[in-house]
């Protein structure tokens, strides 16, 4: 097995003001700057195409910088938020230009007077999988292959219900897959559906759906797919094992899978350290969202929290695959 291995030093700073609770607005700001060394040393200085994060080699970055505005209040809520960096300029580069900044933009009203049943409509986070474009939500530093290669953002209208606190109802009617506005020729709307169970503080079980299309309607192959995982996030642990299927119609009337995997455990050992572990794998032998693509990752990183606002943090991670998709500075295969 050969592949790229990388060494990453990563800050995570996020600052944060709340107005009086008459106004109900809140504004804060995240920062994201990291420090990433690429064994392959791409000739480009740019990381695998697959990676939409931290994507260049030996320079000092920025993957994402946040100012957003959230308004909460009994009967209405909003969301509005920019940002710049490595992950809106890699990820949102088949987007309209004005549009690749915006991180988040959506409002929502309850329409019940008696239960939290809100619609939400605009741009929006991902209803699949278990990390998000925010370095400081996620156990490890870099995303793993699921994350990278699923959507991170959506837009359209959800409906969403929570009847208790220990679940939460959602279906979606979205523009596509991870698609803000539609390319000219796609025209069918995607479907999406989300179940979060709660069991106890700390512990989630959530398991999302998508169906709809990625190709335009003179192809009309239609996608399917499943994202699983359960999650614990503990005073002094933490645990993560999601799995990932997909499904594409193709051109001969059947189908083509591609699955994800990932494993990941977090442990402190002292009062402001944490040592985190990650296993992974992305099997897409069919070329359905990469070039007939798999890989097995690994990864081992050390997190300092600094303070309540301020996280250090170290990862060594390695990929590789069997057909060795991987080429250094020299375009021979790497070691």
């Amino acid at each position: 097995m050969r592949g790229p291995a990388s060494v990453l030093f990563l800050l995570i700073g996020c600052l944060g003001h709340a107005q009086g609770d008459s106004s109900k607005v809140r504004l804060s700001g995240y920062l994201e700057a990291y420090y990433a060394y690429d064994l392959s040393r791409p000739e480009n200085g740019e990381r695998p195409y697959f990676l939409f994060n931290h994507k260049r080699h030996n320079e000092v970055g920025l993957n994402l910088g946040l100012l957003r505005a959230d308004y909460d209040h009994d009967r209405t809520r909003a969301s509005f938020a920019l940002m710049a960096g490595d992950y809106p300029q890699y990820n949102l580069a088949a987007e309209p230009e004005l549009l690749r900044a915006v991180y988040e933009a959506w409002a929502g009203v309850r329409i019940s007077e008696r239960r939290e049943l809100w619609v939400d409509f605009g741009i929006m986070p991902s209803h699949l999988g278990a990390e998000s474009a925010v370095g400081a939500d996620n156990m490890t530093l870099t995303r793993g292959l699921a994350a990278e290669n699923s959507p991170y953002y959506e837009a359209g209208v959800r409906l969403q219900y929570v009847p208790n606190e220990r679940w939460m109802l959602s279906a979606l009617v979205l523009n596509g897959w991870q698609r803000i506005r539609r390319p000219e020729g796609y025209t069918m709307p995607a479907f999406g559906t989300q179940v979060v169970h709660t069991p106890r503080k700390g512990t989630t079980i959530n398991w999302s759906t998508f169906v709809g299309s990625d190709t335009p309607d003179s192809v009309g192959h239609w996608r399917f797919y499943n994202d699983l995982y359960a999650s614990f996030d503990g005073p002094d642990a933490g645990l993560l094992l999601g799995v990932d299927v997909g499904l594409q119609q193709n051109g001969e009337g059947g189908l083509d899978g591609w699955i994800t995997a990932i494993g990941v455990a977090r442990q402190r050992f002292a009062e402001r350290w944490w040592g985190v572990l990650r296993a992974e794998c992305l099997l897409d032998d069919a070329g359905v969202i990469t070039d007939e693509l798999s890989v097995l990752g690994a990864s081992l990183g050390v997190d300092c929290t600094v303070n309540d606002r301020t996280t250090w943090r170290i990862e060594g991670r390695l990929l590789g695959g069997p057909d060795d998709p991987f080429l250094d500075a020299d375009l021979a295969p790497s070691p």
